[in-house]
């Protein structure tokens, strides 16, 4: 059972050199014994630093610091009787010490002076400061073994614990040569050098490579060879003997024990981190103990910091009666009244991050996504599926948790006006309809009479005092699949009974797609034809026009400076009616526009109201129009593709 206490530092990048250690804590790097105990600073920086290494004979420590700025190679002596001082100028975000050259040069990975800014390589670095490029080629580590064999790990942008069971074209790679060839021979030697992929069937990163003896040591989250891709595993210490055979794993930490991290040796011990303490290893076999360490005045030094209200507001949507909103503010879900009312606490749990939070039409229910189980894939090693959940706006009561399903990670959550269907999109680039059961909506329910409310009792103390039983799940449907990428901009109609959506076709194109959510079988028709970059749906409030922008107004304009023609301004707001017969708004009147203005009642309109009710009774719903649309083409003046 660990003693050191958790609060006390948050312990990394550790290097080992006989029986003394050296990690970084709070922006400084330290030294520490290796069976454990206090630790001292060595420096005193006022910056974040990483990746300090001992040289080979333990009389210096290089390291990077970002005290002036951008992350530079620093060194210091291990007495910590001299000043620390800076060794390059390169200004590049991507300069890591890597280690020492047995001829006590610094190597150090960085893109100054790569071909692409995207790329690395290798440099050593003289205690003077003098530098010189290493012929290793693109590379971010080496690992140079007495015989001469060298392995060199492909350039990383990206730690991987910030990255975990990435397995794509970008993962770090190893290259092995078994020709002994001194780095400093000449150019055509080294040109003419045979490299070889190693432990190219593990697909995951291979990262901080070092000889233990004749096997390379480096850490992974592979699963192991033979693993599918939807494996997961959390990191671990393996290694490989020098000709790509006996592939062994030496630790067996799980997602909830920990990932191992940033694995050293001094080609006796080994020490690595995990979750913020350090760990060592007396050879292959041994099982790894903590190293206790008490890193004083860090605890001590630790204050509050307030978090900016401007800063975390993500997103404020309001109710449908316009007196509070609901808030997505650094990761948790609020209801904050709009004239002097209190904030109240919907839904948020340390640890977790809630996002989509709005309110679920016109009940007194708020809608957010949760990852709560998306947590085991650092906690149990599994995958898990966003939480589609529910609370009250009054701050009452307990989650409500829908049951949707294993649907994978919910980009958008769109409820209807009335509360009963939401529609979702997720990363699997499916649309899905959820229905809902007991969702009582104001607008289609007639008042409760009368004995009832208190005059001196707030709006939402009155819902309470009437509260409603929780919606319950009915069912999730699939109403949409896109072959092209992302579905975005869902919305609804004014009386939730049609869904559309932006459907992208391909990285430049999308289109409208349709959805009527009464239908038996609710699967998108697509609206407009996919010709050009169609966004931003949204109904008219009578349910007779949808508006969307469109990149489709291509007007040829010189170019100010070069002498050439392009297609500026060319996304604009167009307006689709949802029936043939619906008159342009903005067109001309067959009989011609009337001079004077409607009275506001209507009663000195021709006609009176009995010729208004007609005219309403006349016009055709949007439901209906969204009938009409889906089966006849749109008119000319619609600007319908």
């Amino acid at each position: 059972m660990s003693t050191t206490p958790a609060h006390a530092a948050y312990l990394r990048h550790p290097d080992v050199h006989g029986e003394t250690v050296t990690f970084t804590a709070a922006n400084d790097v330290w030294l520490a014994p290796l069976a454990g105990g206090r630790a001292w600073r060595l420096t005193d920086e006022g910056a974040p630093v990483g990746y300090p290494r001992f040289s080979p004979d333990g009389e210096h420590i290089a390291y990077t610091s970002r005290t002036s700025g951008g992350p530079e190679v620093w060194v210091i002596g291990a007495a910590g009787d001299t000043a620390p001082r800076r060794l390059t100028y390169w200004g590049r975000p991507s300069t890591k010490v890597v280690g020492w050259l047995p001829d006590g040069r610094i190597v150090a990975t960085t893109s100054y002076a790569a071909p692409i800014a995207r790329d690395a390589q290798l440099w050593a670095i003289d205690l003077d400061g003098t530098t010189e490029l290493l012929p290793l080629g693109r590379s971010g580590e080496v690992a140079i073994h007495p015989s001469g064999t060298t392995v060199v790990a492909t350039p990383w942008r990206r730690d991987q614990a910030g990255w975990k069971h990435y397995q794509g074209g970008t993962a770090v790679k190893l290259w092995i040569s078994r020709e002994e060839i001194a780095l400093d021979a000449p150019a055509h030697a080294h040109a003419a050098r045979a490299w070889e992929p190693l432990l190219d069937e593990l697909l995951a990163s291979k990262l901080r490579i070092a000889w233990y003896g004749d096997r390379l040591l480096f850490a992974s989250d592979t699963p192991g060879p033979g693993a599918a891709l939807t494996d997961r595993a959390s990191a671990n210490l393996w290694s490989v003997a020098s000709d790509g055979s006996d592939l062994r794993r030496h630790t067996s930490l799980s997602s909830e024990q920990g990932y191992l991290r940033e694995p050293a040796t001094d080609g006796t011990t080994i020490v690595f981190s995990s979750r913020g303490r350090l760990f060592a290893m007396d050879s292959l076999d041994a099982e790894p103990r903590e190293v206790e360490i008490l890193a004083s005045g860090v605890g001590a030094s630790r204050l509050p910091r307030p978090a900016s209200a401007s800063e975390n507001l993500l997103a404020m949507r309001p109710l449908h009666d316009a007196r509070a909103s609901v808030v997505e503010w650094r990761g948790s879900a609020h209801a904050l009244t709009h004239r002097g009312g209190p904030s109240r606490l919907l839904a948020g749990t340390c640890g977790l991050r809630l996002r989509e939070v709005r309110p679920l039409g016109r009940s007194p229910f708020a809608l957010f996504v949760s990852d709560a189980e998306a947590l085991s894939d650092r906690e149990s090693g599994g995958v898990g599926s966003d939480v589609l959940a529910l609370a009250r706006l009054d701050g009452g009561g307990e989650e409500i948790r829908l049951d949707v399903g294993e649907v994978g990670r919910i980009l958008h959550a769109i409820p209807s006006p009335d509360g009963s269907k939401i529609a979702i999109s997720s990363h699997d680039n499916v649309v899905r309809l959820v229905t809902l059961r007991g969702v009582e909506d104001p607008a289609k329910v007639s008042q409760r009479a009368a004995a009832v409310k208190d005059p001196s009792a707030t709006a939402w103390e009155q819902d309470a005092e009437s509260a409603v039983e929780a919606p319950r799940l009915d069912h999730v449907r699939e109403v949409g699949r896109s072959g092209g990428g992302e579905v975005r901009d869902l919305a609804w109609s004014p009386d939730g009974r049609w869904l559309v959506w932006a459907e992208p076709n391909s990285w430049q194109l999308s289109r409208l797609i349709l959805s009527d959510t009464e239908d038996p079988e609710p699967t998108g028709r697509a609206l407009t034809s996919g010709r050009y970059q169609d966004s931003a749906p949204a109904f008219s409030a009578d349910g007779k026009h949808l508006a969307l922008l469109s990149l489709r107004t291509f007007e040829t304009v010189y170019d100010d400076m070069v002498f050439d023609l392009g297609f500026v301004n060319a996304e604009r707001p167009f307006l689709l009616p949802l029936e043939r017969t619906t008159p342009d708004p903005f067109g001309p009147h067959p009989d011609g526009w009337g001079a004077e203005a409607p009275a506001k009642d209507g009663a000195d309109s021709p006609g009176g109201k009995d010729a208004a009710s007609t005219r309403e009774a006349a016009a055709p719903s949007g439901s209906d129009a969204a009938v009409q649309a889906s089966a006849q083409p749109a008119t000319s003046h619609s600007a319908a593709g």
